[in-house]
């Protein structure tokens, strides 16, 4: 079974996230996308993000009728911050036959010389990468793969923003999401 990762902290999930699972599941023809919850990046430490069981609320009610997209919450059980590849070492040990493939931001993938081993990942994992901004950016390191040059113009940080200003976000978040959002005035 091949499963992609869909590694981030969802501070919300949004329809950009959710769309370019789809495409990864219909293009790369993989069986499932888990949205692998970091319930606190290193890179985010000193940024206020919305509790991990507030998220995971969120990221199971948007993907409810998503019938190859999971939520996974396994580095809730690890000490963090979490590093992507303790939680790609824990996965292979807990799912030996699974393929695992990672699904990055463009912008992420730009940055992975700074995560812990990167060079382990890059050697041992094949990497989807999805636009994050206008480049033409060619990969020329093995095991990548660009997933299409389609630019999705949504991010959490946007959607959080608005909140704050009191523009809706309705048009970025699934409508359930952005009920719940505001019953519980979360990112205010």
């Amino acid at each position: 079974m091949e499963i992609g990762l869909f590694f981030g902290t969802f501070n919300p999930i949004h329809n950009g996230h959710l769309l370019i699972a789809k495409k990864a599941i219909y293009k790369l023809k993989l069986d499932q996308v888990w949205f692998v919850l970091s319930p606190l990046s290193p890179f985010k430490e000193n940024k206020k993000i919305l509790d991990k069981s507030e998220r995971a609320e969120l990221i199971d009610i948007a993907l409810s009728k998503e019938k190859k997209m999971y939520l996974c919450k396994e580095e809730f059980k690890m000490n963090p911050p979490n590093y992507t590849i303790d939680t790609l070492d824990f996965l292979k040990k807990k799912y030996p036959d699974f393929i695992f493939k990672l699904l990055l931001g463009e912008d992420n993938f730009l940055k992975i010389k700074f995560w812990k081993n990167y060079s382990r990942i890059l050697k041992n994992y094949e990497i989807i990468i999805y636009p994050r901004n206008n480049s033409k950016s060619k990969f020329s390191i093995n095991r990548t793969i660009k997933l299409d040059d389609e630019l999705i113009d949504i991010s959490s940080s946007k959607i959080r923003q608005n909140i704050k200003l009191g523009i809706s976000i309705r048009k970025y978040v699934p409508s359930k999401i952005n009920e719940l959002i505001k019953d519980k005035s979360y990112y205010l």
